[in-house]
């Protein structure tokens, strides 16, 4: 059985902090009320989520705590949730958007990381560093369940990039189309289909670019070719299409892995194939593709861990360790709804009351 994935950092909520911080060091709410002074009562709202701590409250809170290691936690904790966000200065490099966004990901405020990189998006005159910035930005605000939000963005990028006539921005906007479509409820397969043909029409008509074009032309088209093969598994999940179709997901998925080495693609792509493996009831094959992933490294590819684990309960399901892939799936859903992955808390959620439920 593939184990050891480890899940992405998992930070706890403010709330949570200080009501960890408060009884270590005083052991009860009443007591630390007590030693805070003047209104006591606005602890038990700090506490519950309900209200955004506001710097002066925060400096009383810490001047009372008495311990400087829980001094520093619940700081940190309130820099991480509530603390201003940094100002964009007009025309900042994308790459300082994309780095500062990545760190709110990273640290589990995915709301903050969509702030940021929206304002700081209007304030990129490059279009191809507006084209990268966007690019981050589509699949956070998927990932925060903004799904209006990645189409309309898309459709963006992809007005800008023919404008402009970028081939290769163009096809990256119809890629992201594709993957935004896919958490539409009401989605047709002929809409999917669309999607797909797009993406490979434009792949078709770049074939004569050139040598340093081409390169990133291969890493698309397997990029497209691992996403078309996602495009089956989600419309044969939900029944449209007949399960006839995991051979063609499964030759897509291959070919996404022959044509390129890119460790990214390679761990991507496995994580497709693993699907599918357990899908056709290959599960020892399964498990092996789940190795390799594991050997490459979670962190080559956005949401690795996440998808990886929710595969791996399936498996120890089919195996009859019904404990196992309840614990794990527990164990991705909470970590998704600390960390604001509030799509694959969902995922992990929905397969986990599937079991619990036994349909």
């Amino acid at each position: 059985m593939s184990e050891g994935y480890q899940r992405p950092p998992r930070y706890e909520s403010f709330a949570r902090v200080l009501r960890d911080a408060i009884l270590q060091d005083f052991g009860s709410q009443q007591a630390f009320a007590k030693a805070l002074g003047p209104t006591p009562g606005q602890i038990s709202h700090y506490l519950s989520g309900e209200v955004a701590m506001k710097p002066e409250s925060l400096r009383r809170i810490l001047n009372t705590l008495r311990i400087p290691a829980l001094q520093r936690q619940v700081h940190e904790a309130w820099v991480r949730e509530f603390a201003p966000l940094p100002e964009v200065p007009v025309d900042q490099p994308a790459e300082k958007v994309i780095e500062v966004g990545s760190g709110f990901v990273a640290a589990g405020f995915t709301h903050r990381a969509i702030s940021f990189a929206g304002q700081g998006l209007r304030g990129i005159a490059d279009p191809v560093g507006w084209h990268r910035g966007a690019e981050r930005l589509v699949p956070w605000r998927l990932r925060a369940g903004h799904i209006s939000g990645a189409w309309a963005l898309t459709d963006s990028v992809e007005r800008r990039a023919r404008a402009r006539q970028d081939a290769l921005a163009t096809l990256s906007a119809l890629a992201m189309k594709g993957t935004v479509l896919r958490q539409i409820e009401t989605v047709t397969p002929s809409a999917i289909g669309k999607a797909s043909e797009a993406v490979f029409a434009e792949i078709e008509a770049e074939q004569g670019a050139t040598r340093a074009r081409a390169k990133n032309l291969v890493y698309r088209k397997a990029s497209a070719l691992r996403e078309h093969a996602v495009h089956l598994l989600f419309l044969i999940r939900l029944r449209k299409i007949s399960r006839s179709h995991l051979a063609d997901a499964q030759k897509s998925v291959e070919r996404s892995l022959l044509i390129s080495e890119d460790p990214v693609i390679q761990a991507a792509g496995l994580e497709v194939r693993s699907r599918i493996e357990y899908e056709l009831g290959q599960i020892v094959a399964a498990e092996c593709t789940l190795d390799e992933v594991r050997a490459l490294g979670h962190d080559q590819a956005f949401e690795l861990w996440e998808k990886t684990s929710c595969t791996n309960a399936l498996i120890l399901l089919a195996r009859g360790e019904r404990d196992e892939a309840i614990s794990l799936l527990e164990s991705v859903r909470d970590a998704c709804h600390a960390n604001g992955d509030y799509h694959h808390f969902r995922q992990a959620d929905q397969l986990l009351a599937h079991i619990l439920a036994s349909i």
